[in-house]
């Protein structure tokens, strides 16, 4: 009797360590697919990660995490009949992470979260920033010495400031300014004209040097 027990205690607990190892797997075969791209819709202020949903038609959840807080849009049967089914997640000034996971349920209009029927990954190298070229140029509101910063990343990256450094000294240029991936932007270094000088450019992101130039003032 005891043996039979015990036998049958090992079973249950094989069939727990089973379903648990399954949970966190891909979901097989799924019926949706997931595209995203990365939003800075009509100014720098705000930062939108934006997932195209396709598949059947149903009422859905979909949760975005990166290991550390998650987030949830809602999206309506409607919206992904009708090719709609968009979930903007909105990050305002702050730069998204570089690792996502997706995963959508299907819901209804109490928005109970229900089975899921879609995982998946979002990986992001971040923003890669160069300084291309330092000239004089005459650009609003003053003619002078500007960097021109160029993001080759796959996000946007903002320049918390720039520090120069020349015969004249060190000076630090402090106006954050949010670059999009596959954008520049020309950041004054010099309120004057310092064509032909020697120059050392560096460009601070989160107090960490991601871009430099050295070089003479075109």
């Amino acid at each position: 009797m005891e043996q039979i027990v015990l036998a049958t205690l090992v079973a249950m607990v094989c069939v727990l360590i089973t379903e648990r190892s399954t949970v966190g797997k891909a979901v097989p075969d799924s019926l949706y697919t997931v595209e995203h791209e990365v939003l800075m819709p009509g100014s720098h202020n705000c930062i939108v990660l934006e997932l195209t949903i396709n598949g059947p038609p149903d009422d859905l959840l979909v949760f975005i995490g990166d290991g550390g807080t998650e987030s949830k849009v809602f999206l309506t049967r409607e919206q992904i009949a009708s090719g709609k089914g968009k979930a903007r997640f909105n990050f305002g000034n702050d730069i998204p992470a570089r690792f996502y996971q997706v995963i959508i349920r299907k819901s209804d209009i109490t928005k109970i979260e229900g089975d899921v029927v879609y995982k998946g990954k979002i990986n992001f190298q971040g923003g890669l920033i160069e300084i291309v070229k330092v000239s004089v140029m005459k650009k609003w509101p003053m003619e002078g010495t500007y960097a021109r910063l160029c993001n080759s990343g796959d996000l946007p990256i903002t320049i918390d400031y720039v520090m120069t450094y020349s015969d004249e000294g060190e000076q630090q240029w402090s106006t954050p300014i949010t670059i999009d991936y596959g954008e520049y932007e020309d950041v004054i270094v010099s309120q004057r004209k310092e064509r032909g000088r020697d120059m050392r450019i560096y460009a601070y992101s989160n107090n960490k040097v991601v871009a430099k130039f050295e070089g003479k003032v075109e």
